[in-house]
């Protein structure tokens, strides 16, 4: 729970002395923040979205970044979530599998055999600090090539 506090100041006259008074107001608000709807994105490179070519690649990434646990990027991906994810993104599993090869290799994704971390750099959903401690620990980067056509 994060307090939010708001001051206001105003100027009253008093109407028996033509006396100006100030008044200060002040209200506090309680806000609640929920964990599993904090994100960010950073927009220096969301383009590693548009580079994919792949509908499907950008269905998965998609669906790691909202079901990935909150201050890892961690996504445990069991056999049966993989078949339910099959099914509500419509893909098939050689396709999945395909997907999760391209999504490694453009370095949006790291890890295997059911365990996948997506790149902090690209989306991250946590506590900032966190987010950096774990780009200098691993030194991860996210590097795009830009080709002519």
């Amino acid at each position: 729970m994060k307090k939010l506090k708001n001051e206001i100041v105003t100027d009253v006259l008093d109407t028996s002395t033509g006396e100006l008074i100030k008044t200060t107001v002040q209200k506090t608000f309680s806000v609640k923040v929920e964990q599993d709807s904090f994100f960010m994105v950073y927009v220096k490179y969301l383009s590693a979205f548009y580079s994919l070519k792949y509908m499907d690649d950008a269905k998965v990434l998609t669906k790691f970044c909202e079901i990935c646990q909150f201050d890892t990027g961690i996504v445990y991906l069991s056999s049966a979530l993989r078949r339910e994810l099959e099914t509500e993104l419509n893909i098939l599993s050689s396709n999945f599998s395909r997907s999760l090869k391209r999504l490694k290799e453009k370095g949006l994704i790291t890890g295997e055999k059911g365990k996948f971390v997506i790149n902090p750099e690209l989306y991250w959903k946590g506590n900032n600090n966190t987010r950096n401690q774990i780009l200098k620990e691993k030194a991860l980067k996210l590097e795009i090539e830009f080709k002519t056509i």
